[in-house]
């Protein structure tokens, strides 16, 4: 039994994880279409809910709306964000010659 919540609970984590990963990337993949958009408020906004709701909906199909395995995915969520945001950060300024 304490195996199974385990792996419940691992899994809860990679899930949260992947989302994060979705979430941040997306976010990202926005950030460098703004400037070519002809409409980057409207972009924005499409992005941010359709991240929203990909990520809320993911939440509970990987958790099963389960108080610990939330905790958890959130957890996992949070790790991808510090994994994802320093290395898509802003890039150094480039060097003029």
């Amino acid at each position: 039994m304490l195996t199974n919540e385990i792996l419940l609970l691992l899994e809860a984590a990679a899930g949260g994880v992947l989302l994060g990963l979705f979430y941040y990337l997306g976010l990202w993949f926005t950030l460098k279409r703004l400037s070519a958009s002809p409409r980057p408020a409207l972009l924005v906004l499409i992005s941010f809910l359709f991240r929203l709701a990909v990520t809320l909906v993911g939440l509970y199909w990987i958790t099963g709306g389960e108080g610990l395995r939330l905790i958890v995915a959130l957890l996992g969520l949070l790790l991808a964000r510090f994994i994802t945001v320093p290395r898509l950060g802003p890039a150094p300024p480039r060097q003029e010659p």
